[in-house]
């Protein structure tokens, strides 16, 4: 992780975005005062969140286009992945075994990974990739679409452009993780609902229309 100025020169608690951003700060007119009354907030479009292997607490910032690492041990917010890498306006993060990390990149209608100093584009045929998990079971990387008709896919960590189609027809999806039965549970934003998709068969069940619902699917052995 790289130390970005999240912090004005000199302070020890009012956070920069002009630093961060590597806009100039705003300069008075003669005469006049300046002064922050609402500092503000470090994090600009947080999106996805994950524990690292490091223990710190990755926050991807779609329109920030970088991502942020929260270290609870300390409390600081530093840059993970800086603004202006190659995995631009990240939307969710995985990491799989190694420590590797894996990104969706939703406007760029892209995923892809980190491995140590260098970047790989995993796919670029997909439209609108939202949720992204890693299966930590058997490191399967697993990608949904937040589109129309939008797809649920497995992608080969190891070979860009190598995918699977577990399921497709589906609509807006958003994030999505394994459960303990060893199906991805995803909520269909505009539905309204939660689905659970077999990673093997494709098979597709509605789970959930509310959250009690939610809570016992996923619960279930």
């Amino acid at each position: 992780m790289t130390t970005d100025p999240y912090v004005d020169a000199g302070s020890t608690a009012s956070p920069s975005r002009f630093a961060l951003y590597g806009m100039p700060a705003p300069q008075p007119a003669h005469g006049w005062a300046l002064d922050a009354v609402v500092a503000p907030n470090p994090l600009y479009g947080a999106n996805g969140i994950r524990i690292a292997p490091d223990g710190s607490l990755w926050i991807t910032q779609v329109n920030g286009d970088h991502i942020t690492a929260w270290v609870p041990t300390t409390g600081e917010l530093v840059i993970a992945d800086p603004m202006g890498s190659p995995m631009g306006g990240p939307d969710d993060v995985a990491f799989d075994a190694a420590g590797d990390c894996y990104v969706t990149e939703t406007l760029n209608n892209k995923v892809s990974a980190r491995r140590g100093g260098g970047y790989v584009v995993l796919l670029e045929d997909t439209r609108g990739p939202n949720g992204i998990t890693i299966d930590p079971s058997n490191d399967r990387l697993f990608v949904d679409e937040m589109a129309e008709g939008g797809r649920v896919l497995e992608l080969d960590r190891e070979r860009p452009g190598e995918v699977r189609v577990i399921a497709e027809g589906l609509d807006w999806l958003n994030a999505l993780e394994r459960g303990a039965d060893g199906r991805l549970y995803i909520p269909q934003v505009f539905a309204g609902q939660v689905i659970a998709v077999d990673v093997d068969s494709g098979a597709v069940e509605v789970v959930a229309t509310d959250g009690a619902a939610l809570r016992r699917s996923l619960a279930a052995p």
